[in-house]
């Protein structure tokens, strides 16, 4: 017995093996079904499909045969993968190669074996499609003709497998970097209604995908862009070019949302044509100027005997699958009668190149299924014997031709937005640069493919590179501002978002980043914040002078005041009180947004953090007639600035008080979440804020109407400086409410 050298390609083998995905998979009737053909046409009792791996051979399908694999040195497949032409062995026992292989002497007692390798289009043998008989036998040209025909089907089959998976990842990955990217996107069908809205078209205009999907998509814009935007669709369709599109969406809660954007249009043969917009945000820009798809292929293998005048013969089941037809109605069809009326004579010409000694044809075809719907088949078709019989095997290719064109027009989806969009490896290395990047960046995908991005664009991040990244290995996720470079020289300031992509085993495995340029945006933003700063800074010092002055000229020191003005002088500082609130409630805000506003980090206990914040509110809560309930576990830490989140849970404590009515109770609970976290809640029994409010609380100068005539007072930017003060600890900060029962405000330090 002679044990079979390796290929020289061994490894590059082994790896095309191993993307095929089929090794230590369960049967499958494809395979099955081809070994079985195998073993019938050519009477014998054995037929395998067999994958050589490293050490041993595996059955992919087996007939006749218990064993699922063989240790590789003794198999025959692994001496046929070594040539391109078929390995036939009449005796085995006369073989020296195999003469004292156990496999011959031993169970399953091979005497004849004949393998054709499983030869994939790059030249790598996979494995065999082999035939045993345990008696010696000679083997005619026919049936190795036959049995080379099978094997090609079988390497068909593995090589369509390969590239089902690989488009698979191909398509994930672009629905990614579709859920990533930060532009407004949106298909529309030809009848105008929306096929498709990406995640940042609903969160911008705030809506869920399922109130979109099937409506007019010109119900979306402005009544005054509607007649616009329906002109544009048409003259799309008519095949018109148009340039960059300038327009208006509005929200669902009627707010104006500018926006600037392309659009094209798709047309796939025999499918109705849909367009594709992508729009930038341009609200705040505008305001500053004039003031900015499952994809899967089910492979369904249909097997065939056909005359050569086109009739069918004999059909195995899986027509039925496909096509939808039972075997009687089948029967009654005429020779290509169910081809697409084009695809006919091509069809005609390649059984037609078999009858004049062509070994196999190879063609697509439309086969109209029983609903009326055509789909696409991909036929291998060989002349066997004397009769003119035609044996043909196709699968069903139309989901894949499908998700083909899905990818295409994603792909031109993706060079048409705006944003810089990348693929980076783990180690940074560019593998993905789009258009925009080109655009924002200054270079070519030439000069950025396969360098590391952050050298590339010389990043400045917030924070050391290694936290960013281990925060993003941890949530998945990372979104802030970093400054880059261009390629003129330019520092620019982008808003990115990474989105950790992970392998079939959950394994880090590509990080997919979309950027914005803000440049403009933050300059005008530092601009704005050294304005509030400076005006802040030069009211506060005459503001304590007069508060000063006023209570001096209250207290007497200046002669007696009479009654009228004493109570005007009380207006006055009580105002004056007022606006030196407004001032450094301004400057704290300017301080958290300009990164001056820093933390001092240590273990306190929460129950500390609640007494101090209910003491300074107290006196308020006094005098408005309301009581404090609290639920604080004993001993619990939290690490943070205890007095930034005194000063946070104060805001929400006076406002709780400022809405609840005489007698009432405030509730502040804390407790600990199960990954550590904790969470401190203040619970009002008030009467509630209306839904539609809700998404405004947190902004700048928000004082809702209640429902009780008493003034609540307040500055409007209590809530503005909590939410500042818990992201900046790196927390969460949210509200419920149900009107005339309460609200909750709460929020969460990790």
């Amino acid at each position: 017995m002679r044990v079979a050298p390796q290929p020289e390609n061994e490894e590059e083998r082994l790896e095309v093996l191993r993307a095929t995905g089929l090794l230590d998979t369960p049967p499958d009737p494809e395979f099955d079904g081809l070994a079985e053909l195998a073993a019938r046409i050519l009477e014998v009792p054995v037929a395998l499909v067999s994958l050589v791996d490293r050490d041993r051979q595996w059955f992919k399908a087996r007939v006749g045969l218990k064993a699922t694999e063989t240790p590789r040195d003794r198999a025959f497949c692994a001496h046929a993968i070594l040539k391109d032409e078929p390995l036939v062995v009449p005796d085995a026992h006369i073989d020296e190669r195999f003469s004292g292989n156990p496999l011959v002497i031993g169970d399953p007692h091979v005497r004849f074996y004949a393998g054709v390798p499983l030869a994939t289009s790059t030249g790598h043998a996979l494995g065999t499609l082999c035939v045993i008989d345990r008696v010696p036998r000679t083997f005619e040209p026919k049936q190795l003709e036959t049995l080379q025909v099978l094997a090609r089907q079988v390497t068909a089959q593995a090589e369509l497998r390969m590239r089902n998976r690989q488009l698979s990842a191909a398509r994930d990955e672009l629905s990614d970097l579709f859920a990533t990217a930060t532009d407004l996107i949106q298909s529309v069908s030809a009848d105008g209604a929306i096929a498709f809205v990406n995640r940042s078209w609903c969160e911008r205009l705030g809506y869920c995908e399922d109130e979109v999907v099937g409506r007019k998509f010109w119900t979306f814009f402005v009544r005054s862009e509607q007649d616009k935007c329906r002109s544009i669709f048409h003259r799309l369709l008519g095949g018109e070019l148009l340039p960059t599109i300038e327009t208006a969406f509005v929200t669902k809660q009627q707010a104006r949302v500018e926006v600037e954007g392309r659009v094209s249009i798709h047309r796939r043969p025999g499918a109705a044509p849909t367009t594709f917009g992508v729009f930038r945000d341009v609200t705040d820009r505008k305001r500053w100027e004039t003031e900015r798809a499952r994809f899967f292929s089910l492979s369904l293998e249909l097997m065939a005997v056909y005359r050569s005048d086109g009739s069918f013969t004999r059909l195995n089941p899986a027509w039925e699958r496909v096509l939808g037809y039972s075997a009687n109605e089948l029967a009654e069809v005429p020779p290509f009668g169910l081809l697409h009326p084009a695809d006919v004579e091509g069809t005609k010409e390649a059984f037609q190149c078999l009858v004049h000694g062509q070994p196999t044809a190879q063609v697509d075809s439309r086969w109209r299924s029983k609903d009326g719907s055509y789909r696409w088949l991909s036929w291998t078709a060989a002349l066997s014997g004397q009769d003119e019989t035609i044996y043909a095997t196709a699968r069903d290719v139309t989901d894949r031709r499908v998700i083909e064109d899905q990818i295409r027009a994603q792909a031109e989806l993706l060079e048409l937005t705006h944003d810089a969009i990348l693929i980076r490896e783990l180690d940074g290395r560019i593998r993905l640069w789009n258009l925009g990047a080109q655009k924002i960046f200054g270079y070519s995908a030439e000069e950025a493919l396969g360098r590391d991005a952050a050298e590339l664009l010389a990043t400045r991040f917030p924070r050391p590179r290694a936290e960013l990244e281990a925060e993003l290995r941890r949530v998945g996720r990372w979104d802030g501002v970093l400054e880059k470079v261009a390629k003129d020289g330019r520092v620019l300031s982008v808003s990115s978002r990474w989105v950790l992509s992970r392998d079939q085993r959950g394994q880090p495995e590509l990080i997919l980043e979309t950027m914005s340029d803000v440049t403009h945006r933050m300059a005008v933003e530092r601009m704005k914040s050294e304005f509030v700063s400076t005006v802040s800074h030069e009211l506060r010092t005459p503001l304590t002078s007069i508060l000063g002055s006023l209570r001096l000229i209250e207290a007497g020191a200046a002669g007696p005041v009479p009654d009228k003005i004493a109570a005007l002088i009380r207006i006055a500082y009580a105002n004056s009180e007022r606006l030196l609130r407004l001032v450094n409630d301004l400057l704290d805000l300017e301080r958290v947004e300009s990164g001056h506003f820093v933390l001092s980090p240590n273990e306190v206990e929460a129950s500390a953090l609640v007494t101090h914040a209910i003491d300074g509110t107290r006196g308020m809560a006094d005098q408005l007639g309301i009581s404090f309930v609290t639920s604080v576990p004993s001993n619990l830490l939290v690490r943070a600035d205890p007095d930034r989140i005194v000063q946070a849970l104060t805001n929400l404590l006076s406002n709780a008080v400022k809405w609840s009515t005489r007698g009432q109770e405030v509730r502040v609970e804390v407790t600990r979440g199960s990954d550590g976290s904790v969470k401190f809640a203040v619970r009002d029994r008030g009467s509630g804020i209306p839904p539609e409010k809700l998404p405004l609380l947190f902004g700048r100068f928000q004082q809702l109407d209640g429902s009780d005539a008493r003034p609540k007072g307040g500055t409007g930017l209590g809530l503005a400086i909590a939410k500042a003060i818990v992201e900046q600890h790196g927390g969460r900060i949210g509200v419920r409410s149900d009107v005339g029962r309460g609200t909750e405000f709460w929020f969460v330090v990790p």
